[in-house]
């Protein structure tokens, strides 16, 4: 029952702006969706990846990028924060939030206080490639151990052919010993 009702979901606010490239597997599966400004191919999931991508996409216009800055800047109402010391409603920041996004809020002026959202940058990670390096080697390494056991087993079958041969066993009789392997 709750499967079906997952398949029906309807797709965030953010698709507007993306197309998606490759359809899911599963509804749970990240999804690979291009930008409609810039066509860059993003993948993940959208709250995590392609927001902060609209964000700071160089092609996206003014309104849509000030329009999900102020969506990501709403408090979330589901969520209650406890803190020891309150501090005023315009200088709480969600800095775990704006930390995992992959954003860095930046120390504001009393004029940039007056205004309503706050001041944010994009933070480059080059933690982020180096996963990715890591990621693209770790893939060269299977390959190529795949490639070796495939070797390994190719030599000890034509080892065991050899010494079957040696031994004066007929070559079909080794053909369907073989043929199993």
């Amino acid at each position: 029952m709750v499967r079906a009702a997952r398949r029906g979901r309807r797709k965030g606010l953010v698709w507007a702006h993306f197309k998606e490239v490759l359809p899911r597997k599963n509804p749970s599966a990240d999804c690979t969706a291009a930008c409609n400004f810039c066509g860059k191919v993003v993948c993940g999931k959208p709250k995590r990846y392609m927001i902060p991508h609209l964000l700071k996409c160089s092609q996206a216009p003014l309104p849509v990028k000030q329009r999900w800055q102020e969506l990501r800047n709403e408090p979330n109402r589901s969520t209650v924060t406890a803190t020891n010391n309150p501090q005023p409603e315009g200088e709480r920041a969600p800095t775990t939030e704006l930390e995992t996004l992959g954003l860095v809020s930046v120390a504001s002026t009393p004029a940039a206080r007056a205004s309503e959202a706050p001041v944010v940058e994009f933070e480059n990670s080059p933690t982020q490639k180096e996963r990715l390096e890591l990621l693209k080697l770790k893939a060269k390494v299977a390959q190529y151990q795949a490639r070796a056991m495939e070797a390994q087993l190719l030599a000890e079958t034509l080892a065991a052919r050899i010494k079957l041969q040696n031994d004066g066993v007929p070559n079909n009789e080794i053909e369907r010993g073989l043929a199993s392997l």
